[in-house]
This record gives structure tokens, C-alpha cells and sequence, in this order.
């Protein structure tokens, strides 16, 4: 059964311009480029620019709360009333490059559940819905989409059997880990004690492939709906201590052989040094553990900042931190020696450094989108956003980005946002959704309404 269906939500609620079901031309997926697996330089301006609708509910207006992905060919977006989840008004669509849209769909309740690979090879992402009960989940629903034609190309069950899963495996419906990761793990409902006869069903999202792997056993007679999981760099899964916090806490197992290993060895080469503001001490020095939390640098001059905002990012060996030298919590400014600093994540040694406060927006493959420091000037245009190199610090380009287009990332709950997939960076605000592709791959700007 599909859920849920097309929208036929009454005229007190609803999105402005209103959502109208739009069948796709073709049911082809359009050729990717695997050119934009890869950030660089972006344009002097993003390729689209999608105007958001308000949402209505009786005499209130809200904004549209979004999530974009990447697809070949495009992005696809999802809108639904920004403060109240519960309303009866959702929408998926697929915008393309080239401004036109590829399909529409106007759902009358949103998806708890949507998860694709961001591939330049991806032809299919998976949607679910959960149904609770007083207890808790008592249904979950799963289907797999068409990205060229936003319908329904499989059920769950058609997958699972296209993929060889019987049995219990083919009952996991628990959402364990999704999202940042071309990856989908379902595990049993829960909440109750996992057991030794548990399994996790693990979805390779740009392949819509299966594994099957027994629950970690470090993790058995825990609730099987806490299982911690984070992924190596080559997409095996990683359990970690729930027990423990931050950077410290120690890794249970990591995949191997369609099991588990434990092994010391095993789990150091998997995960590696992890870098991270040591939150549990006093003034949260930036240090290296390795998978058993046992520390093996300490930088004790680059403290975690005491505000909102970026603190740290990792792109390969490099880690990019906004730091203090020092922390006076009694002084009217409690972090003195602001420092935007480039460290090797191996060996903690300083890469670069630059005095003040800066902004970070996206960071991969060797870049960066900075800005700052700020002038510090009531009222004075805030600093152009520009792209570094991680090794050196300095500019790969003399372009900057100014206004109208910007990087920010809002505090909290604020709509303004920044995602990057590959080399392809989204910008969110209240009002739209840009795409932006690499300069070599840019084209002129479309600008496209939603109703």
C-alpha cells in the first residue's frame, strides 16, 4: 500500500503558491557527470535558484523548512510547513539544471524517512513513513522511488526479494542510520533488549544493494533502538561505546568479513586518530584519541570557543578550528588570542594560522568557504566569503562572494543553511534554494517559481 497519497488537503491549509502534482516528461534518469563528485571553485553564480512557497494554515503564514539533495542532473527538494510538522502539507520535486522541473508530487503528509546516495549514478531513493501507536512505532511503511519520474519504481517487498532478504532480516524497520552517508541500516522494532539472533540489514544506497549482518555482539541486550553506528572511509560500519561520550568514548567492533571484529589493531586501522575538543576537561583543549579513547596529542594553546558557531571541521588529515589561546570566564571577553587555525589531524602540528574570528560554510577535497575576520563596525558590510586551500590557507582565487549571494550559516534553528555534496553546495534561507556547481561545470542562472 502507498502511503500516503497525493494531496487533497482543504483550502485552510496548504502551500503559496499552491502544490500541483507534476508528471515527469521522460522516465529516464538524466546522464550525471561524475566531475561534480568533486568540490572546487564554484561559480560566479549558482546554476538555479528555486523560489520557495509560503505555507498556510487557516490565517497564519509560514515559511517552507527544506532538505535538498543532490541528483544527476539536479536537486531534489523537500518542503514542509517550517513550525508545525503536523500539518496536512508536504511536497517532493526534482529541479534540473537547466531550470526545468522534473516532476512534482503534493503530499498531504510528509516522509519521517528520505535517503539517497548523491551519486551521479543514482536512479532510485528510498521514502518511509512510521505509524505510532501509544507505545511507540508500531508500523513502517518503506518504498523505493524513481528519481526520473518520483513515483514508486519498486515496493519494499519487491526490493527485498530483488536482493535475496527473507526472514527476520526482511522485517527490520528501525531507522538505526541514515543521512551523511550513501548508507540506510534498519534494525529490529524496539524498544527492548537486542538478542544474540538479531540482525541489521544494511541498504548500499548508490547500488540499491543488501547486506545482512548480525547485531554487533558488544552491543547484545542493549535496546536495540540505541545502537550507535559511524562508518569507516571504504563504508563499513563502526559500533560505538553508547555508554561513553564525545571524542573519548572508545569503539565497541567494526565490520569485517560479514561479522565483527574487535580486534585492537583491527579497530585502530579502521578508524584512525579522531580529532575533537576534549568537552570533558577544563577549558576543552583540542586532542587526538584513537579507537580505544586513549589520547595521543593535546593542544592545550587551541581552546574551544564559549559561543555559538563554527568550532571545527575535518577534511582528510586537516582539521580547520575557530580557537582561543586562553579562556577567562570572569573577564567581559572570556576568550582572548582568537585564532582560525589549520592543524595536522596526525600529528597535531599547526598547518597555518590566522588571527580573529572567521566564518566556515562548506569544507572538502582540499577547499574551504571562509569569511572574515569581522570589522567589528556597527553596520558595516560583513567580510566577502571567498575559497582556500586546507594546506596553505590562502585564496584559490581572487573571486569572492558578496551579496546577494551568500554562505552563511544561521544559528539554531535558523533557515539559513549550507550543504555540500561533492562539488555541488546548496544555499537555503527562508525565501529560496541556489545550486551551485564547480566554475568549470557552471551554467547561466535559472530562476524557477514553485507554483
Amino acid at each position: 500500500m502507498t502511503l500516503p497519497a497525493t494531496s487533497t488537503t482543504v483550502s485552510a491549509y496548504g502551500f503559496e503558491p499552491a502544490c500541483d502534482d507534476r508528471d515527469a516528461t521522460t522516465s529516464t534518469v538524466p546522464d550525471g557527470d561524475p566531475a561534480l563528485d568533486v568540490l572546487g571553485l564554484l561559480g560566479e553564480e549558482p546554476v538555479v535558484q528555486l523560489e520557495l512557497p509560503t505555507v498556510r494554515s487557516l490565517d497564519v503564514l509560514d515559511a517552507s523548512r527544506v532538505r535538498v539533495w543532490r541528483i544527476p542532473g539536479g536537486m531534489m527538494v523537500e518542503l514542509r510547513p517550517y513550525n508545525d510538522g503536523t500539518l496536512p502539507v508536504a511536497a517532493l520535486l526534482a529541479v534540473d539544471a537547466n531550470g526545468s522541473v522534473r516532476w512534482r508530487r503534493c503530499l498531504d503528509r510528509a516522509p519521517d524517512l528520505v535517503v539517497l546516495a548523491q551519486s551521479e549514478t543514482s536512479t532510485e531513493f528510498v521514502v518511509g513513513w512510521v505509524t505510532y501507536g501509544a507505545t511507540g512505532p508500531i508500523r513502517t511503511d518503506l518504498e523505493v522511488w524513481s528519481l526520473a519520474t518520483g513515483s514508486i519504481s519498486r515496493t519494499w517487498d519487491h526490493f527485498l526479494a530483488d536482493n535475496g532478504i527473507t526472514g527476520a532480516p526482511a522485517g527490520n524497520r528501525s531507522f538505526l542510520s541514515w543521512g551523511g552517508n550513501p548508507v540506510l541500516v534498519l534494525g529490529p522494532q524496539g524498544p527492548r533488549p537486542s538478542e544474540p539472533t538479531d540482525t541489521l540489514l544494511v541498504v548500499d544506497l548508490a547500488a540499491m544493494a543488501t547486506r545482512v549482518l548480525p547485531y554487533p555482539p558488544t552491543a547484545v541486550g542493549r535496546p536495540v533502538d540505541q545502537l550507535q553506528l559511524e562508518f569507516t572511509s571504504d563504508g563499513r560500519l563502526v559500533a560505538l561505546d553508547p555508554s561513553a561520550s564525545g571524542s573519548a568514548g572508545h569503539v565497541d567492533a567494526v565490520e569485517s568479513a560479514g561479522g565483527w571484529s574487535s580486534d585492537v589493531g583491527a579497530l585502530d586501522a579502521a578508524v584512525g586518530l579522531r580529532v575533537d575538543f576534549d568537552y570533558g576537561a577544563p577549558f576543552s583543549a583540542l586532542h587526538a584519541v584513537d579507537a580505544q579513547g586513549r589520547e595521543r596529542w593535546r593542544r592545550d594553546d587551541l581552546l574551544a570557543p564559549p559561543r555559538e558557531g563554527f568550532h571545527l571541521a575535518l577534511d582528510s588529515d586537516v582539521v580547520l578550528v575557530s580557537a582561543c589561546s586562553q579562556i577567562d570566564l570572569t573577564a567581559d571577553v572570556p576568550c582572548s588570542g582568537e585564532r582560525f587555525v589549520a592543524v595536522d589531524a596526525r600529528t597535531g602540528r599547526t598547518l597555518w594560522d590566522r588571527p580573529g574570528i572567521w566564518a566556515l560554510s562548506v569544507i572538502g577535497d582540499g577547499v574551504a568557504m571562509v569569511a572574515g575576520p569581522p570589522t567589528g563596525v556597527a553596520d558595516a558590510a560583513q567580510p566577502d566569503w571567498m575559497m582556500i586551500s586546507l594546506s596553505t590557507g590562502r585564496p584559490v582565487s581572487a573571486r569572492t562572494w558578496a551579496d546577494p549571494w551568500r554562505f552563511s550559516v544561521g544559528c539554531c534553528d535558523e533557515p539559513a543553511r549550507v550543504y555540500r555534496s561533492g562539488g555541488v553546495v546548496f544555499t537555503v534561507d527562508s525565501e529560496t534554494v541556489e545550486m551551485w556547481y564547480p566554475e568549470e561545470w557552471t551554467k547561466p542562472l535559472q530562476v524557477v517559481p514553485f507554483g
